[in-house]
């Protein structure tokens, strides 16, 4: 009996321990953003990443305001970037901050200041490999999307190894169209057929309409891909492609 209670007593004292150990870790990871709760910056900041949540909520709502509400996020940002911001220091340090709130603060910085340096986009594309937050996705991919033809082929092998890697979330691959547009053609061709092998129409549309801008000779490099693969339904899609307002053949 007297072992039993000892075992009981131990394992409730190593319970307690994690517990501890555990609020200790996310006190201190909500400390590292209220440092800078008096800036401006910081304020904008969070009232910028509550907007765009708003706009992605309402967009699955249908709500009445959308409209009004995208109107305030478009201030918000306009705003953001009036004031001086986080030192580039302190966004790296929010960005390994290993807190979400924090890290979207730094993100939502470098999108609407575009700051594009060696540092900042590597680091970023190393969390995004990591972070499955949809907000911080889109937010890179928006990065990504300014940045220049070079940049991206810099990046290509991670932006792709990225790609791969969430190719099951459609909206993903929707926000990264902009940049694989930017990627030498011989280079992601590949990518291309095995996104119009996603039974989504707005990927498919949404390849189709890209892929279309490099000619036939182009398109019929991704068909031979799907013909090899034996993938019929992509293959009828790029023969005829449908899009919600009809034929989207030339």
């Amino acid at each position: 009996m007297r072992k039993l209670q000892l075992i009981i007593f131990m394992f409730s004292f190593i319970i307690l321990i994690t517990i501890s150990l555990i609020n200790i870790n996310s006190a201190g990871a909500g400390t590292i953003c209220s440092s800078y709760s008096n800036l401006p910056w910081h304020q904008l900041s969070i009232g910028v990443i509550s907007c765009n949540k708003k706009i992605s909520s309402c967009a699955e709502d249908n709500c009445q305001d959308m409209l009004d509400i995208f109107e305030k996020c478009e201030n918000l940002s306009a705003e953001l970037t009036k004031v001086d911001g986080p030192s580039k220091d302190t966004i790296l340090y929010l960005l390994n901050s290993k807190n979400i709130e924090c890290i979207n603060i730094a993100l939502i910085n470098i999108l609407l200041r575009e700051i594009f340096s060696k540092d900042i986009l590597d680091n970023i594309l190393e969390l995004q490999n990591v972070n499955a937050d949809i907000f911080a996705n889109n937010a890179i991919n928006q990065t990504l999307n300014k940045l220049d033809a070079k940049h991206v082929i810099e990046y290509k092998d991670k932006i792709l190894r990225n790609l791969k890697n969430k190719s099951d979330y459609d909206w993903y691959i929707l926000s990264i169209m902009p940049t694989l547009e930017k990627i030498p053609q011989d280079d992601i061709f590949e990518v291309y057929a095995n996104l119009l092998r996603k039974n989504n129409k707005a990927i498919r549309l949404a390849v189709y309409l890209t892929i279309r801008k490099y000619g036939s000779e182009y398109i019929n490099k991704v068909k031979e891909i799907l013909t090899k693969e034996g993938d019929n339904d992509a293959l009828l899609f790029l023969n005829k492609p449908v899009g919600l307002g009809g034929s989207t053949r030339e």
